[in-house]
């Protein structure tokens, strides 16, 4: 549950949720969900068996040895530094801020290594973010 105030903020999010869901079935998710928790069981039996393989290897490393989720983490990870370089020198759009974290799969703290990003404008006169975005040539979901 939220409350949002601001009525542009509120038609946005709810068009962002709506397109959550009507994507993926709710049925898909679940399957989605019980399938992950097998291969999650199934890899964790694997990497028990084997000494623990380092995180912070390159994600060829990762996929010669067939470690999926190593690889999947490394490659988002690598991603995730790239724009943050990139983002870093704009003097117009901002990331925002992750800390190095807990990861319960892993069990050790790991950055950063999202999926999506939340960019934001940094100028406070520029009130409609994703134009912006879109003359830089990224489609956005606002």
């Amino acid at each position: 549950w939220a409350i949002v105030k601001d009525y542009s903020v509120y038609s946005r999010l709810l068009k962002h949720v709506a397109s959550l869901v009507i994507i993926t079935s709710h049925e898909t998710q679940l399957r989605a969900t019980q399938l992950l928790r097998t291969i999650n069981k199934a890899y964790s039996k694997q990497l028990i068996a084997k000494e623990k393989v380092p995180l912070g290897l390159p994600p060829t490393y990762y996929a010669s040895k067939g470690l999926s989720f190593h690889y999947a983490y490394a490659t988002l990870r690598h991603r995730w530094k790239r724009l943050n370089q990139t983002l870093e020198t704009s003097q117009w759009l901002g990331l925002q801020l992750l800390d190095p974290s807990y990861c319960n799969f892993f069990k050790e703290v790991t950055g950063p290594s999202p999926a999506y990003a939340w960019v934001h404008c940094k100028e406070d006169s520029d009130e409609d973010c994703e134009t912006l975005l879109f003359q830089a040539g990224i489609i956005a979901r606002a």
